[in-house]
This record gives C-alpha cells, structure tokens and sequence, in this order.
C-alpha cells in the first residue's frame, strides 16, 4: 500500500540524514517494542542506534496490518532495562508530540531542505507531512535535552516520541480519506448568451426554498424551526460568566406574545415597525414578532446620522419604532422633522433602563408616547388575537441604504427573497459536507440592521442553530467569543484583517524561530488544501502553531463567512489554515439579499467569491467605455443578477427603480466582474467610480485600489487622479505594525516613535511608495499611468464614524476627496517641483 510505503520511504530518509549526527551522539541503546497508529503498527525489530554508527539500519523495520477499524491513535509501548527487568511502558501520543518542540525548532529549520526530497506524495496528491515531523525529530538528534524533563524518562524516550511524530505524520496523509467535494466547474453557461447558474442548481433551476411549503420568514422559525428544535437553545444573552439561553419554544412564545403587544397598540399588517439599538436577543423577538402579524421590520442605525435617521422615519412612514436606552435620545432628537411616529417603546431589560424625565418630557411635547417593552409583552400575553401569517410576495423589510452622496434608499425586500437567499446560502454548505445543524453556535455581532446578518441568523434558525448575541462592546468581542465558542462565524474584511495583523505583529515581535515555524505551518496546510485535503488532519502543525490562534476564536469554529467587501487572499488563506475551517467569501448587495456569489468550502484556491448564488443566474455586460467584454476569452463586465433573491424596488422612488432594475428582472449592480475557467466571480472594479487624467486615459479607481491592498504597508487607500494632471497619487492608511517592523531595520530611530510621527516621516513614505510600485508591477501589470506616483500616509482610518464610510463599509470618495483635497495639492506640486 503507498502509505506502508511513505512510512518506510520517510524512515529510511531519517536513517540517511542521521548518520552524519550519531557520532556526536553518547553511546546509548534504544529499543523500541511497537508503534500502533490507526491501521498499522510499525515493528522495530533491531536497536534503532548501537554505539556510534547506524550498523543497525532502520530498513529492518517491518510493518505489520492491523485491523482498519483500529482508531486513529498512537500508543509508544517502549522497552528498557530497570534494574535488570524488562517493563513496558505506555506513553501517550499527545503528551509525548508535544514535548520540547520549540525548543527543537531552531535547528529543525536548517534541516527543512534537506527533507524535502524524501517528501512523497500519493497518487491521489495528499501531500505527506513527515518529513516535518522526521525534522522535529532530528532537531532532538542534534539539541541539548536538559529541557526535556517532563517526559519523566530518559532522552531515549524523548527520541521515541518524536520517531513517533514522524510516523503518525506519515499516516495522516492515509487518515485523510475524507476529502472535500470538489466542483471543477463552479458555474454552468446558459445556451449562447453569457449567462451562468451555480452547477450546485438542482437540475440547473433557481433554488427558492431550502424546505418545502418554508416560503416565507414566518413559516421559517414559527412553523418550522421552534416546531422541530423547541427544546434546542435559540436565543443566548451574554452574561458575566457566559451565555444564557431561550429555548426555541419560548422564544416563540415571546415573539408571538410581542406581535400581539403591537397590534394592542395599534400597529396593523403591512404597517411599518421601527428598530433602533444595537444587537440585543429582544432585536430578533421583535423582528419576529412583527413577521407574526405580517408588519414590515425598517432598521436604523446610528452611523445613517442624524439628518438619514429623521428622514427614514418621515419617508418609511412608521407610526411605532422600538428602540434602545442608548439610541432613545437620538429617536427623540429627531421627532420635531418627523409626522407620523406616535409611539417608542424603550428596552427595559436590565435595572435602570427607564427614560429621564426630561426625555419623557421631549416626548410628550411631541405627541409621542414612551412604552416600556415588558409593557407591551403583556399587552400581548393578555390578548388571544390569532396571528396573521404573511405571503411569500408580501414585503418582509425595508432597508435603507447610505450611499455616497444624497438621501438613503429604501431597498423593499419581500419574505420569499430573503427566504430564497438563505435557502441558497444552505444548499452550498450542505452540498460541500458542511450543514448548519442543531447543536452549532453562532455569534450575532455584524449589525443586524444590515442584510448579511439577518440573512445569517435566518440560516441559523432554520436548522436550531444556537444564536449568542454579543455583550454590545466591540473591544470586548474576542471575551464573547471565548464564552460562546462559535462554530460558525461571520464577519467583514476589515475584521479577519485586524486579526491577520495582530497575529502577524505577534509573531514579528517574537523572535525569528517562531516566525519561520508559523511560516512552515502556513505552506504545508496549504499543500494540503491545494490537493483537496481537510486542513484538520494536520494534526501537527494544529498543536504545535495554530492552537493558540484557534483559542481567539473559542477554539471550535469549523466555517467562517466573510462578506461586504473583498477579503484578501491572504487573509484567506490565514483564516483558513490557521482556524482549520474553510474561509469562504461572498458578494452580494441589499438590493440581492446580500446575494449574489458564494464560495464554496471545498475549493481552496480563494481570492474569489465563487459561482453564482443558487437563487440567482448571472450575466455580464459589455462596457466599452472600459474596455471590458463579455464575449472574450475572459468574460469581464458589468455584474447582472435575476432571480428570486432581487428586490421588488426602491420605496417610492420608481425613477431610481428603473435605473437599475429593467423590464425583463436583471438588476443592474455597477460592479464590474470576471468569470474565471473554473466559473468563479472575481470583482475587478466599480464602473461609475472612473476618471480621466490630463492624457486622455481612463482610471478605475477601485481597480488599482483592491491591487495596491495587496501591499504589506496598505491598511486602506484611496487612490486619486486630476483630470489636470497626468498621474496619480494616493492617501495611504497603513499597516502601522508592518511599517515598525521596517522601520526596526532601516529607520531604527523610528521604531518607536508614536504613530503619527512615523507616518509623517519622509523615510516612510518613500518605503510605502517602492512597495507600491513593486505591486504594480503585478501580476496583473500596471499600465504606467496607474502607477501611483506621490503618497501620503494618515495613521487614522477610514471609518464610518469619521465619514469616509457608509456604513457597508465602501469608500466615500466625495468626503475623502474633500479631507485630503488640500494634501493632494500639495502632493502634485511636490512632483511638479522634482
């Protein structure tokens, strides 16, 4: 069999490779009895060293089957002399692995070449990972053992247990039998036009529903999940020393009971239910209890400001709106500009939470009347009026979305999209062996008032997820996530981007061994996943490097989603290899149900957003204007989308409405995309945000942006060009910790210089500014005028808050146009004056 023979093949390697070593070795006598992994059991039938020479090679060694049911596990039964006995001893596999590896992993690093020509790989290409277990061992071979104390044996065992490290890694190439799925052609072609559909389609058409008759909201949680998961854990409320939960059962309960409360009050179907206030348990309840008696749920949130927020109430028409202590002074803020809001009901779950008397004044002086919450559920609990389920067409949400520039747009968006969208977030993990089941835990911290999130816990409530809301404090998400320890995590780039640099500021500061062992950790996982291998069969490297990392995510995550804008491959990669769970992204917009493009986990190439959503066919468009065309060998252009996850329109705006939705259904995104050979989505550019330089040429500004991110120094950027000018320059936020790490070895005086002061350094800026251009020389290539040629770097980022981000986090370009006007005048006449 091939493993039998990597084993021996890896064995005999070490035989070779230690001969030049055993003459620094004491005269010593190791004899080993067994080693049973999995299903075989490696015999070493002779000593393994005598005296100094290897006279007594390992090729004696005989590997004898054992039953294949035996479980994956080592057992080191070892054999020695005590005072003229003969004893065996059993030594634990993952006690033993673990002994002394740092210490051994200097030298094992200078023996990484040398091992690599007996790394073997399989027919089927898993890729064999013993020969960096035979380094551990050999680094033993060649190290001091004063350290190794707590094997409570001899040196001879400490060699014995890393012998055993070879060979269990060996095997693991054998142990992984399960691969993922894999898709070779991620998309299908529709006839001749350039149309494609995910090849996960059941029979090529749309997925609309994940379960039969389960086509609306309502009949998602109310006749389906809290029927079939009523004793599971549903809704968790974080507490000091973890998590609480609400059965499904009762959380039902609860949100039925809160329908009823607001048709006490007056609310009635397709009526319009404000909420504002962070992620809490009583924001789910409230949702659902509205999809209960078919009221339309209308999200605020803060960062709209307060100007977006009076006009979301005035434009929506929302007569009732449920908020939070802490944004029931805004809400009261705005009641002079709005009419037909005539009640607030204010979250009254923990001890205080009452409204001020100067607050209740606000709203009396208004007309409007302040309701506690509890209030309203018993209203509802004391009211036996039935429940009035919606229809799939009936409108479920209006989201407001803030653009760049003018009033936000209300996106209508009807039970059966959003029902569609997440049935085809499901079918993609269920079709790649990674089901969302009972018994999974998912954190809830993106904004629920943003689509993503909503459509994430709809998934998670179909199939009796646990869904723990987040304490409400963002510096403290890392403590939530230890207590909750999440299987499944969503997030946006600029989080799993926070994480991948402080990881990689963590190991900057850690010295040079433990860089260039996360380093080897992070090429062999991802040999194994670029042959289609679960990166949690490299059991090795996920005990020695990546468990530390895992435990920042509570340690048990087995699917991350990023989504809202591109992740880096990179960061990708990161997140996939060190998390051991596939990092998959996607695309999608509110006006898609945050649908669009979905990867799926089996394919570990990244960089991509993967085929299609199931729920929607694509098309692309031509835009010569451009240069991109969907007919050629590469089909590039505008992103079109059909199908049952589009919404039905803008809220009284018909005029934008057809804009960007036409007669036939396609909806018009703006985003410029490329279908790869493998029927992949990769977004290249944005088509309105071009321009035109003094030479006649075109610039895609986000184009040049996604590849000036891939620069170690580029936190954010902002690319700009002067239609008076002929080049470009650039604002650049950087990697502050990347730029210190520079900055230790050519500007040591700055090193530890406060971070403005380092970015305003003239020394910095021309380091960031030959990365750049290093980047530019691709691959892709760079035209040369979309070479950046003058930078400024700002160590404050762009954010929502400081408003050069709307709150999907796109770049405002008008305001960040307008901060930094003044800095790119100064940047063109710096190069005007060279």
């Amino acid at each position: 069999m091939a493993a039998k023979q990597q084993i021996l093949d890896h064995v005999h390697a070490l035989d070779h490779i230690t001969d030049e070593h055993a003459r620094a070795r004491r005269q010593r006598r190791l004899k080993f009895a067994k080693i049973q992994i999995g299903g075989f059991t490696l015999d070493f039938g002779a000593p393994l060293f005598r005296d100094q020479s290897i006279d007594a090679p390992i090729s004696q060694t005989e590997i004898v089957e054992v039953p294949e049911e035996a479980p994956l596990a080592a057992t080191i039964v070892r054999q020695e002399n005590v005072k003229g006995r003969q004893t065996k001893k059993k030594l634990g596999v993952r006690k033993a692995v673990g002994i002394g590896l740092w210490s051994a992993a200097a030298v094992s690093l200078f023996q990484h070449s040398a091992l690599r020509a007996a790394e073997c790989l399989t027919g089927n290409g898993d890729a064999v990972l013993a020969s960096d277990a035979v380094i551990l061992a050999l680094a033993f071979e060649t190290c001091p053992f004063q350290n190794v104390r707590n094997l409570g044996g001899s040196r001879n065992t400490a060699i014995g247990a890393l012998l055993a490290a070879a060979a269990i890694g060996a095997v693991s190439a054998h142990a992984r039998k399960k691969r993922l799925k894999k898709v070779a052609n991620q998309s299908v072609r529709q006839g001749q036009d350039p149309i494609w559909r995910s090849a996960l389609c059941p029979d090529g058409q749309l997925v609309a529903t994940a379960v039969p008759s389960v086509d609306t909201l309502y009949d998602n949680f109310f006749n389906y999940a809290a029927r079939k998961h009523a004793q599971e854990p549903c809704l968790g409320r974080r507490t000091a020393d973890g998590y609480s939960w609400t059965s499904y059962k009762d959380v039902a309960e609860e949100a039925s009971a809160f329908g009823r409360g607001l048709r006490a009050l007056g609310l009635q179907p397709k009526s319009k239910l404000g909420i504002y206030s962070v992620n809490k348990v009583e924001w789910i309840v409230a949702e659902l209890g509205a999809y209960a008696h078919s009221i339309i749920v209308v999200a605020l949130y803060s960062t709209l400001g307060e100007d977006a927020v009076a006009y979301v109430v005035d434009h929506s028409e929302m007569t009732i709106a449920l908020a939070s202590m802490q944004a029931l002074a805004s809400l009261l803020g705005v009641l002079p500009r709005v009419e037909k809001l005539h009640t607030i009901i204010y979250l009254d779950t923990e001890p205080g939470d009452t409204p001020t008397d100067a607050q209740r004044k606000t709203a009396k002086d208004a007309g409007v009347e302040l309701v506690a919450y509890s209030a309203v559920l018993d209203k509802g609990r004391a009211s036996s009026l039935p429940d009035v389920p919606p229809a799939a067409k009936d409108t479920a949400t209006i989201m407001y979305t803030s653009g760049t520039t003018g009033n936000p747009k209300g996106v209508i968006l009807s039970h059966a999209a959003v029902n569609a969208n997440a049935a085809s977030a499901e079918l993609v993990q269920v079709q790649q062996g990674f089901p969302i089941k009972a018994g999974d835990r998912y954190l809830c911290y993106l904004p629920l008032a943003h689509i993503f999130e909503r459509v994430m816990v709809t998934v998670m409530l179909r199939y009796g997820a646990a869904v723990g809301v987040f304490g409400g404090k963002v510096d403290a998400l890392l403590d939530d996530m230890a207590a909750l320890k999440p299987t499944i995590l969503a997030g946006v780039p600029r989080v799993f981007n926070r994480v991948h640099d402080k990881v990689l500021s963590k190991l900057a500061s850690g010295g040079k061994v433990k860089k260039a062992l996360f380093q080897a950790a992070m090429a062999e996982t991802s040999r194994v996943r670029a042959a289609g291998g679960d990166p949690a069969t490299v059991p090795l490297w996920n005990k020695l490097v990546f468990s530390k990392i895992k435990a920042a995510l509570g340690g048990e995550c087995r699917l991350i989603v990023s989504g809202g804008a591109p992740l880096s491959k990179s960061t990708q990669e990161f997140l996939s290899n060190a998390f051991g769970a596939p990092a998959i992204q996607g695309y999608g917009l509110t006006e898609t149900c945050a649908g669009g493009a979905i990867a799926i986990a089996s394919d570990p190439s990244g960089g991509h957003v993967g085929p299609p959503s199931p729920s929607l066919e694509l098309k692309l468009e031509d835009v010569p204007e451009m240069g991109y065309t969907a007919g050629g060998d590469v089909p590039q252009g505008e992103i079109v989308l059909r199908g049952y996850s589009i919404m039905d329109g803008y809220y009284k705006e018909a005029t934008m409405t057809a804009e960007v939705l036409d007669a036939d259904g396609w909806f018009h995104t703006g985003d410029i995309g490329q279908i790869n050979p493998n029927g992949t989505l990769n977004i290249i550019d944005r088509k309105k945000n071009i321009f035109k330089l003094a030479q006649g040429e075109y610039v895609a500004a986000e184009k040049l942006e996604i590849q000036y991110q891939a620069s170690r120094f580029v936190s954010q950027i902002f690319v700009y060009g002067d239609s008076l000018q002929s080049t470009l320059v650039a604002v650049v936020v950087p990697d502050v910790g990347a730029l210190r790490e520079w900055a230790k070895t050519s500007q040591p005086a700055l090193a530890d210089a406060p971070d403005e002061k380092l970015a305003a350094s003239a020394e910095a800026e021309k380091a960031v500014l030959a990365d750049l251009k290093v980047v530019a020389k691709g691959p892709p290539a760079l035209k040369g005028f979309e070479v950046i040629r003058a930078v400024h770097l700002d160590p404050e980022p762009f954010s929502v808050d400081n408003d050069l981000l709307t709150p999907t986090f796109k770049s405002k370009r008008p305001q960040l146009k307008k901060k930094y006007g003044d800095i790119i005048e100064k940047l063109y006449a710096g190069m005007a004056s060279r």
